[in-house]
């Protein structure tokens, strides 16, 4: 029975009827792909299917972190210049499978696979966040506030062969300071390359961990899993540092066989907090204690004299309680020591000391004395101080085998300082710079002597050169020279450098610097000069075209420069300490020749027929035969076999044919991923097939009412 219900001709009507009707309905229903993006769902595909349907309501990372203040860097883009998302952007951005919340909802995933493109100055790849301060770079002092950064975290893969992963660090303007790294199974604090304390040394991927960073006081701290005890402390004193968290890959193509986008580091993090502090401002000054005046001779004393805390050392002293002449350390110790030199036998002298700790905060003493010794028989004919045009009327005459020595005159005069390398005047008085005048900046890689004031001020104008010749620094009288720690500076430093980001196209590196301490600021800007060799420029550069350029830490920046081609040498003005290196734009490549109206294009356009070959017959077929005279006319005729079936131009190929809705060249269309935009394609087609298919559904209703009937 059941057999001759399917061999029926209602079995046959109901099943046409309903094939029908199932492919109307997709015609004039696609499926709307973007309902998918309306359930939350950040990415799918076959299978990411069952992930999706588990996740939670979060959608961005940020609903789980707090991104305010940080920038992504991820795996991509182009070498030594990834791809790198900022504020506010990163606050709904996710791409799969480098940044994105993971298939829990709890946490966000950081991937970076070793066949990423890496950041300049760096070989491994990394899916990271970078500490900001609103649109700018952060930058703290170890030395000033207390800056904590917490992770909540997992390490779900490391790459097949070389199985490490840095998962967490604080870096300062050079280099990593200490970080968190993962040798698998060794979990451990790494400190600038060198191993630390372990913190599992059985590590299982997938295991949560929590780490805190505590900077503060000069020292860094590491805490593990809620100790109250740090795991490691590090004694650091310095600025220009920040933090860093997630997912910094220790291996690249070169370290591993399998070199796919299949072999990665990745991390989950599930909590990222970082607070600083502002440490109440020091204004207390160091304490001075047991100020003496020891190892007195005829013509120096040596001065020592303790504090409670690290500080400088300077003293004041001459013959009066009006001083005149001054010695002085910049070196912030707890023990001073200085000595005096070019003393005056036999001299009452007056002198104060002077030290100022790490914030400036300036400790002095009241006036103090002490009295050189009488001259000895070897020093009486040096013993007169004053000027020789002054001696006769001062030392009163005798005979030469009874030369008394000298006592303190009526009207004594002043003994001349002794002048160190460069002195200087101020207020009508001459102060010794360098060995005997105000404390001077310490130099490295330079040479010359710059004076500074409690301030931060430059006492002199200066000029610096670097050992090579190659380096001068010009700084102004009352120029204000203060490191990161917005503190005098205690030092300069000037080292040529070939470790170097790419400079930017076209571009090429002179000669480089790096200047330092990292953070130095200068008010009002300081001249920086470099002279070059002109046989070292690459050919066909323009002198005129050199430029002094800074690394600002993702780019270089060009500064107003202004050539001398005469001395050889370009200089700009510069208003902090960076790397600087003088760059040449290379010539342009040549643009390639453009055909002069002599060539003969038709030699190359198409192809000539040959000559050899009558006019094709052909024609003659195409058209009612022509008059005689039609036939010998050339004009007509000859484009003919220029258009014969294998010299007739192709169509624009397929590939500069724009495909429509999508954009898409037409050979890209069938490779190319759906998107949610040509997911989504507008009804209108699907109306045009369908009403055919209507027609053809009533058409198949009414032949089988005639069957039944």
């Amino acid at each position: 029975m059941f057999l001759s219900f399917f061999r029926s001709a209602k079995f046959r009507f109901l099943f046409t009827l309903s094939a029908l009707l199932t492919l109307g309905a997709s015609l004039l229903n696609p499926v709307p792909q973007a309902a998918l993006a309306a359930a939350n769902v950040l990415y799918v595909n076959p299978d990411d299917q069952a992930q999706a349907a588990g996740a939670s309501s979060a959608i961005y990372s940020s609903e789980i972190l707090n991104l305010a203040n940080w920038k992504l860097q991820l795996p991509i883009g182009t070498q030594g210049s990834v791809r790198e998302i900022k504020q506010p952007a990163l606050d709904t951005y996710s791409i799969d499978p480098y940044f994105l919340v993971n298939s829990s909802g709890n946490g966000v995933q950081f991937r970076a696979p070793v066949n990423g493109v890496t950041t300049s100055g760096s070989k491994y790849p990394r899916s990271e966040l970078r500490e900001m301060n609103g649109t700018s770079k952060a930058s703290w002092s170890t030395t000033s506030g207390v800056h904590t950064m917490y992770i909540d975290q997992a390490v779900t893969a490391v790459p097949k062969t070389k199985r490490h992963i840095v998962v967490g660090q604080i870096h300062d303007s050079v280099d990593d300071v200490i970080v968190i790294r993962l040798e698998y199974p060794n979990l451990f604090i790494d400190i600038n390359g060198s191993a630390g304390p372990t913190l599992d040394s059985n590590y299982t991927l997938g295991k949560r961990f929590n780490v805190k960073f505590v900077a503060a006081n000069g020292q860094i701290e590491i805490y593990y899993n809620g100790s109250s005890t740090p795991a490691y402390t590090l004694s650091r004193n310095g600025p220009g540092n920040y933090f860093k968290a997630g997912a910094y890959t220790q291996a690249n193509t070169s370290t591993e066989t399998d070199d796919t986008s299949n072999n990665y580091g990745e991390v989950y993090i599930y909590g990222l907090w970082v607070t600083h502090q502002r440490a109440s401002p020091d204004t207390t000054p160091p304490t001075l204690s047991n100020v003496t005046a020891s190892g007195i001779s005829d013509t120096s004393a040596t001065i020592t004299w303790q504090t409670n805390e690290a500080a400088d050392s300077f003293i004041d002293y001459g013959p009066s309680a009006t001083y005149g002449s001054s010695q002085s350390a910049p070196t912030l110790v707890g023990s001073h020591s200085l000595t005096l030199t070019g003393l005056a036998p036999a001299t009452a002298y007056h002198y104060r000391v002077t030290s100022r700790d790490a914030a400036g905060n300036t400790a002095v003493t009241g006036d103090l004395t002490f009295t050189t010794a009488a001259a000895t028989s070897s020093t009486v004919p040096t013993a007169p101080t004053a000027p020789a045009s002054s001696v006769t009327t001062t030392v009163p005459a005798a005979p030469a085998a009874s030369v008394p020595v000298p006592t303190t005159p009526t009207a004594p005069v002043a003994p001349l300082p002794q002048a160190g390398g460069g002195g200087f005047s101020s207020g009508g008085g001459t102060m010794g710079g360098g060995g005997g005048g105000l404390p001077t900046v310490s130099l490295i890689g330079l040479s010359g002597s710059l004076p500074i004031g409690a301030l931060g001020h430059a006492m002199a104008a200066t000029s610096l050169n670097s050992s090579d010749g190659l380096l001068s620094l010009d700084i102004a009288f009352s120029t204000q020279m203060l490191g990161a720690n917005n503190q005098p500076i205690a030092s300069l430093t000037a080292e040529p450098t070939s470790s170097l980001p790419m400079p930017p196209s076209l571009n090429a590196i002179v000669l480089a610097y790096d200047l330092g301490p990292s953070g130095a600021t200068f008010s009002p800007p300081i001249t920086l000069t470099l002279n070059y060799d002109p046989a070292r420029l690459p050919a066909g550069v323009a002198e005129d075209s050199l430029v002094i350029s800074f690394w600002n830490g993702s780019e270089w920046e060009n500064l107003a420069t202004s050539v001398n081609s005469e001395a050889k040498a370009a200089s700009a003005p510069i208003s902090h300490f960076s790397t600087y290196a003088l760059l040449s734009l290379a010539p342009a490549p040549a643009p390639a020749p453009i055909p002069t109206p002599s060539q003969e294009p038709t030699t190359t356009l198409a192809p000539e027929p040959p000559k050899s070959e009558p006019v094709p017959e052909p024609t003659l077929t195409l058209a009612p035969p022509l008059s005689s005279e039609a036939v010998q006319t050339p004009v007509p005729v000859l484009p003919v076999p220029a258009l014969s079936p294998a010299a007739v131009p192709e169509p624009p190929a397929a590939d500069v044919m724009l495909a429509p809705e999508t954009g898409l060249r037409a050979s890209e269309q069938a490779s190319a991923p759906r998107t949610q935009s040509d997911a989504n394609p507008t009804p209108i087609p699907g109306i045009i097939i369908g009403l055919p298919a209507l027609a053809v559904i009533g058409l198949a209703f009414r032949f089988a009412r005639k069957r039944l009937v």
